[in-house]
C-alpha cells in the first residue's frame, strides 16, 4: 500500500475520472437521459398543477408587463398542451410513436450511410440524427438549406470520417428528405382535388381581401 492515501475528489473530480476512463458519448449519453427525464419530470409538474402555474404566472404578468405582451396565449396554452403528460395511457401512447418515428429516422439514416460508408456504426447515423433535429429546429434557411448539411457535416467529423464523403452524404439525405415529403404532399393534394398553383392563387387572394378597406370587401 501506498503511504500517502489517494485524494478524495469531488463530484466534478469524479465525473473527469470517469471520463477520462470512459469514451465521452457514454457519460454524455446518460447527462442526456438525466436531462430528458428532468424535463419530462417538470413538464409533468406543470401539468398536474396548472392552475397553480397560471397564478403564478399572473403574478409575473404583473412585475413584467412587457413579458406577458410578448407571451400572450403561448404559456397557457403550453401548459394545457402538459395535461397529456398526466394521463398515463395517453402518456405512454405518446412516448412509444416518438420511439417508433425515431426509430424510422435511424434506419433512414443507416441505410444512407451504409451506402457511402459501408460498415458504419449504429451510433454515427444515431448520434447524426440527433445533431441534425437540433440543428433544424433553429431558425434558420427556408428548407434548412445549408444549415441541414452543415449540422450533419460537424456530427460526422466528431467520429474523424472524411469531410468529403460525409457532405456527400448530407447532400443525398437532403434531396432524399425533399423527395419523399414533395411526392406524399403532391398525392395527398391530389387526392383532395388541389393543386400548388390552387393554394397559391388562394393565398394571394386572401392576402389581397385583407389589405382591402371593410367598405370594399367582395360580399
Amino acid at each position: 500500500m501506498s503511504p500517502h492515501p489517494a485524494p478524495r475528489r469531488g463530484a466534478f473530480g469524479r465525473l473527469a475520472h470517469a471520463c477520462g476512463r470512459r469514451r465521452w458519448w457514454v457519460i454524455g449519453g446518460w447527462l442526456l437521459a438525466l436531462l430528458i427525464l428532468g424535463a419530462f419530470a417538470v413538464m409533468y409538474l406543470l401539468g398536474s398543477n396548472r392552475e397553480r402555474a397560471l397564478a403564478f404566472i399572473a403574478r409575473l404578468s404583473v412585475r413584467w408587463p412587457s413579458g406577458a405582451r410578448l407571451l400572450g396565449n403561448a404559456v397557457p396554452a403550453f401548459l394545457s398542451g402538459l395535461v397529456v403528460l398526466t394521463d398515463g395511457r395517453r402518456f405512454i401512447t405518446a412516448i412509444v410513436l416518438m420511439l417508433v418515428d425515431w426509430g424510422i429516422g435511424v434506419t433512414q439514416y443507416t441505410v444512407i450511410m451504409q451506402a457511402f460508408i459501408p460498415g458504419a456504426k449504429l451510433l454515427w447515423p444515431a448520434f447524426t440524427l440527433g445533431v441534425a433535429a437540433l440543428g433544424v429546429a433553429a431558425p434558420s434557411t427556408p428548407g434548412a438549406l445549408g444549415v441541414f448539411e452543415l449540422a450533419i457535416l460537424g456530427a460526422l467529423q466528431v467520429f474523424d470520417l472524411n469531410p468529403s464523403v460525409s457532405l456527400a452524404y448530407a447532400v443525398v439525405l437532403h434531396i432524399e428528405q425533399y423527395l419523399v415529403t414533395a411526392v406524399i404532399g403532391v398525392y395527398a393534394l391530389s387526392r383532395d382535388g388541389e393543386s400548388l398553383l390552387r393554394l397559391y392563387q388562394r393565398v394571394r387572394d386572401l392576402r389581397k381581401a385583407a389589405t382591402l378597406p371593410s367598405d370594399r370587401q367582395p360580399s
